[in-house]
């Protein structure tokens, strides 16, 4: 808002200079000033419609309107009404009656201006009215399906009160009491249209859990754990996401519990047994988000919870699941839990690379199977006769090939790129046996 004062000190009319602007045109007065309050006024006498006949000044000076009508100040999105004598606005009720005493009753009453209380009204006004523009804000809210909520932008406004004080007194002059206020539209330098475009969601996956052994209470607190760990984090341009370093060592310590996970071929509880549905999860969605991935390690073999070829498995101080944000913009990755639905959801959210609403989707096949390997037999003199322990089961390998499929926003598939080549090797089975059946076997092979 301007610093009128210098203005005002320069332009600044004294009260009696407007009103005898105002009545140059009265003709010439008997009396040159208003003679005391008792002196009557003559027959037929009116001002500005009000009849004053015979009525001392005193007495028609009470009959008189004493406040002209409020002014309402028109802005952007308000009008807003101000009373004439807070701007400094009176009748000048004095000329009306000086002009009646010598004849010429006022068919109007004039208005009279305190410049300085006009002044400081308007400069009161500006700061008032005065508002600085709002960007838009997008707030993330972790643990929901749609985490991100947009507040509009607003837009601001400046009183010129240089222009707004000149545009008051051409009013006051006009006999008009609308005024439209002279100011300038802020404008916002980000837009709730902005942050949409930049945190749409470029890849979205969910798996479940629902199935036993997967919903075990320990197993699904480490998923929920691990998604939250994810839940919020953001990337700025070529930065990288390492997951290990993100859900840090899955120790008691750190809070973990033990859960199955896969060790040395086979099932053992351990903790944070589960986090690789997770990350296996996170995969999948980033793969959709066309993001650049730059370490990942299928399981010893295939999961449930995903489709061959499209899971992720991370360890402590061991396997881990990376990527960058090849995207030029920042990201911010979602993962939430749904307990009643038994699910798992990583989204990740930024601004598409992809042109003309292309977007990504992820498919797999099993491409062959492996030979099955022989027993691997160990002697447990400790075993009553006839006795085996399956120690670990044998598993026949497979082979798997994962695609990025890319499509235009109709669906159409534009081309299909390998993603992935896995095997998943075969594993023999680990028996613990009985001195007879040991010793049977032996016989066996040396035959």
């Amino acid at each position: 808002m301007k610093d009128l004062n210098g203005y005002w000190r320069a332009a600044r009319l004294a009260p009696w200079v407007l009103t005898l602007v105002l009545s140059a045109a009265c003709g010439l007065f008997h009396y040159d000033a208003l003679p005391d309050d008792d002196t009557r006024l003559a027959d037929k006498t009116a001002i500005a419609g009000v009849d004053v006949s015979r009525l001392t000044i005193a007495e028609a000076r009470a009959q008189l309107p004493q406040t002209p009508p409020a002014y309402r100040f028109h802005l952007p999105d308000q009008t807003v009404s101000v009373e004439a004598e807070a701007l400094g606005i009176g009748y000048d009720l004095d000329a009306a009656l000086l002009m009646a005493v010598n004849g010429e009753p006022a068919e109007t009453l004039l208005l009279r201006v305190d410049t300085d209380a006009l002044a400081r009204a308007l400069q009161a006004f500006g700061e008032q009215h005065t508002a600085e523009a709002a960007d838009a804000v997008a707030t993330f809210t972790g643990g929901s399906s749609e985490p991100f909520s947009f507040t509009a932008a607003r837009t601001g406004v400046e009183i010129d009160t240089d222009a707004l004080f000149q545009t008051v007194l051409r009013a006051v002059q006009s006999g008009q009491t609308d005024i439209a206020v002279p100011h300038s539209v802020l404008h916002p330098a980000v837009t709730e249209e902005e942050l949409r475009a930049q945190n749409q969601c470029l890849g979205r996956f969910t798996t479940s859990f629902a199935k036993s052994p997967q919903n075990a209470a320990d197993r699904v607190f480490n998923i929920k754990k691990a998604a939250a760990a994810i839940d919020g984090v953001t990337l700025q341009p070529n930065a990288a996401f390492d997951c290990n370093a993100v859900l840090g060592d899955r120790n008691e310590e750190n809070g973990w519990r033990t859960a199955a996970g896969i060790r040395g071929g086979r099932y053992v509880q351990e903790y944070g047994g589960g986090v690789c549905q997770v990350s296996s999860t996170l995969f999948n969605a980033v793969m959709m988000a066309d993001l650049s991935i730059t370490e990942r390690h299928p399981h010893s073999w295939p999961m449930s919870y995903v489709d061959i070829g499209r899971d992720a498995t991370i360890s402590t101080g061991g396997k881990n699941f990376c990527f960058v944000n090849s995207t030029g913009a920042p990201l911010t990755l979602s993962a939430w839990v749904d307990e009643d639905e038994q699910t798992v959801t990583v989204s990740i959210y930024g601004t598409p690379v992809l042109p003309d609403g292309q977007y990504v989707t992820v498919a797999s096949e099993r491409t062959g199977t492996l030979p099955a390997l022989p027993e691997e037999l160990l002697l447990d003199e400790s075993l009553p006769y006839g006795t085996r322990v399956v120690e670990r089961e044998g598993r026949e390998g497979r082979t798997a090939r994962t695609y990025k499929e890319y499509r235009a926003k109709d669906g159409t598939l534009l081309r299909r790129e390998v993603a992935y080549e896995d095997t998943y090797r075969s594993i023999s089975a680990r028996v613990y046996v009985s001195t007879d059946l040991y010793a049977a076997e032996a016989t066996a092979a040396g035959d």
